[in-house]
Formats: structure tokens, sequence, C-alpha cells
């Protein structure tokens, strides 16, 4: 069962979530990244880590951690997920739970996991 970063903490995968009122889900308001890894050493992890946080400023997102920090969690996930050397990381920032359902919160929310990367489809020969 792989591990998952969300809201600060590290969860197996079946025990993350985030709450409805989470503007991701009300209205699409949330900002991804997906980089792979290559010999377990995620490829240009830090301008991907970088690219992201530029988006979530542009859209409004003011994030509350700081790019080595997300850096260090993209680590710690796949320190916490072995066997997993070849990998897809997906970095999501989520404008949070919104008391209205509509304006930003003061909180937006983290998200980080490592999955494996799937077989290509047979149809792709």
């Amino acid at each position: 069962m792989n591990t998952v970063f969300v809201d600060g903490k590290y969860l197996p995968w079946d025990q993350a979530m985030i709450p409805v009122d989470d503007l991701s889900i009300l209205r699409g308001y949330a900002v991804c990244d997906i980089m792979r890894t290559f010999q377990g050493t995620p490829y240009f992890l830090d301008e991907h880590i970088h690219r992201l946080m530029v988006s979530a400023r542009k859209i409004g997102i003011s994030p509350t951690w700081s790019e080595t920090q997300i850096k260090t969690v993209v680590t710690r996930v796949l320190e916490k997920n072995p066997g997993l050397d070849e990998a897809n990381i997906r970095i999501i920032i989520t404008g949070g739970s919104s008391p209205d359902f509509f304006t930003p919160s003061d909180a937006p929310r983290l998200i980080v996991m490592a999955t494996d990367i799937p077989p290509l489809p047979e149809s792709w020969d």
C-alpha cells in the first residue's frame, strides 16, 4: 500500500482524504505537476516544483510551503514507498477548504503521491 502526503501527514493510500469543501472539488481550483523518476531519482524536480509554485500564485493560491519544503516532502514520499524506482510523482496544491464554498482559503492544501508507472496499452504498439 503506497504512502501519500496530505495536509502535513504521511498516510496510507486508503486513509488519505480531503474534505468535500476543498476548492479543488467544488471549483477545480488547484494546480498539479506530474513528473517521473529514473532509477529512483525525480527528473528535474527543482524545475517542476518551481513551475508549480509559479502556477499556484498565478491563479491566486498563496502556497504556505517553500520550494525546499516541498522537495523534502517529495523525497520522503519516495523513501516511504520502497520499490518505486520508476514512479510517477504527482504534486497538487489546492485552494484549500472554503467556508463559503467559493472564496479561496488562507490554508491551501498540499498533496504528494508516488505511483508505479503503468505499462502502455497494447493498442499503442
